[in-house]
């Protein structure tokens, strides 16, 4: 299922969840990586120690368990990047089927190389530390119990002479002598079982963590989404009205032709601007509550020069008492992987905003450049600019400079926080460079075909 149709309560809990299918894969990956690591140091050791301590290991016994791991690795590697879906009890028993794997082809290994008397039983333990990180519950406690299983088997099987104990170093009386061995099991338990409980809890104290963030974030969703509701329900229902309102002024200004008291006129004058500040408002919460759950889904193929085109000629239309000079300059030819929609309202505030904080006769530069698979789009005025200590604040809902208040005392504050988020959506980067009294350019970064 493509992401972007899901709610984000089950975005977020696909990026939370600890014990998915998608994160198994991911840990089954990683096991992947290690082993490549493993048997690559398992062969250097091999020859290191024929060549260099003249240890007495025999190709025909140490080679094939290796060669059978990295068999198995390369199965496991191709099935992993395959694009076959799997589900979380299949991923777990895939990574459960490694463990078992590398644990006996590790006893076979070690019996082949000394057994007891080989230092490198020690990999016993990383296996249960590995377990620990990936599986909840006791599983980490089977993992080091087949561990203590598997090594106590070989060390018992040789100590009898059911097995033939293979001395890598001289000989030595005491890795014969019952009662060191014993000892030496009884410590091999003892720590890897340590070693299996300190791992469970650990991971378990982070999973519990990690669950109460994750049902903090829920509940931060489920606020989010009920305070856009009532931002939507409160726009919807303010927008009929005020309409009727502004269009009831307009048409008494219209009627009365400049007849009426001068105060009157000049009341109805003011009160058609006050109108269109609050319908202003509305179109931005409109905006904003659509923008923060719209689904990327409809993307198209577009004419970046036919976009801006339209977007300018929007911008014209809302300014006709102003002498605008807005000079394009994009090929005709470019085109954008994108949802024309939502780039239209972000280029189209860019607009309005450096048209609206500009002089009398504002000259606004559009450039769009095409970097191979990155286009930048910039719109630059030469209006008022914006003090460096405002830059990080100015995409934030509501935030309005004191350079802008001062120039245009009608204003949302919520232009460039619709940019911002209408740009995430399209996977794109917004950055602005500036500064006071020489004018603002914001460029907008997409990438061409995603």
């Amino acid at each position: 299922m493509n992401p972007s149709l899901d709610s984000p309560e089950k975005i977020a809990k696909d990026k939370t969840e600890f014990y998915s299918a998608r994160i198994l894969r991911q840990r089954s990956e990683w096991f992947v990586q290690l082993r490549w690591l493993a048997i690559s140091f398992a062969f250097i050791l091999f020859f290191i120690g024929i060549e260099w301590f003249n240890l007495a290991i025999q190709y025909k016994h140490f080679i094939p368990p290796l060669i059978f791991l990295l068999i198995f690795n390369v199965v496991l590697f191709i099935k992993n990047n395959s694009k076959i879906k799997r589900t979380k009890e299949v991923e777990s028993n895939i990574i459960k089927l490694q463990m078992v794997v590398d644990l006996i082809a590790l006893t076979v290994l070690m019996h082949f190389a000394g057994g007891a008397e080989n230092p490198i039983f020690f990999i016993y333990f990383i296996h249960v530390y590995i377990a620990g990180l990936i599986f909840p519950g006791k599983e980490v406690f089977k993992i080091a119990g087949l561990a203590i299983l598997l090594f106590s088997l070989e060390v018992i099987c040789e100590l009898f002479n059911l097995t033939t104990h293979y001395h890598i170093f001289s000989e030595s009386t005491h890795m014969h002598d019952p009662l060191f061995l014993l000892m030496m099991l009884l410590m091999f338990w003892m720590v890897i079982t340590f070693s299996a409980y300190m791992a469970f809890s650990m991971m378990q104290r982070y999973r519990w963590v990690r669950d109460k963030l994750y049902k903090k974030q829920r509940e931060l969703i489920k606020t989010d989404k009920a305070k856009m509701d009532f931002f939507r329900f409160i726009a919807h229902e303010m927008k009929s009205p005020i309409s009727t309102v502004q269009s009831a002024l307009e048409t008494i200004k219209s009627i009365s032709n400049n007849s009426l008291d001068l105060r009157i006129n000049k009341l109805i004058n003011s009160s058609i601007v006050k109108t269109k500040q609050v319908l202003d408002t509305v179109k931005d919460i409109v905006d904003m509550t659509q923008g923060r759950e719209r689904a990327i889904v409809d993307k198209s193929l577009i004419n970046i020069k036919k976009l801006l085109d339209f977007a300018i000629h929007l911008v014209e239309n809302e300014n006709t008492s102003k002498s605008l000079n807005i000079h394009l300059d994009c090929s005709e030819n470019l085109e954008l992987i994108t949802q024309p929609e939502l780039l239209e309202k972000i280029l189209s505030n860019l607009i309005s905003n450096a048209v609206r904080y500009s002089g009398d006769n504002p000259k606004i530069d559009i450039i769009v450049i095409d970097e191979n698979d990155v286009i930048l789009i910039k719109v630059k005025d030469y209006g008022i600019g914006i003090n460096q200590n405002d830059i990080d604040n100015i995409f934030k809902e509501f935030f309005r400079t004191s350079e802008a208040k001062e120039k245009e005392r009608i204003g949302t504050g919520l232009g460039l926080s619709i940019v911002k988020r209408f740009t995430d959506l399209l996977d794109g980067k917004v950055s602005v460079e500036s500064e006071i009294s020489k004018g603002t350019t914001f460029i907008l970064e997409f990438n061409k075909y995603v």
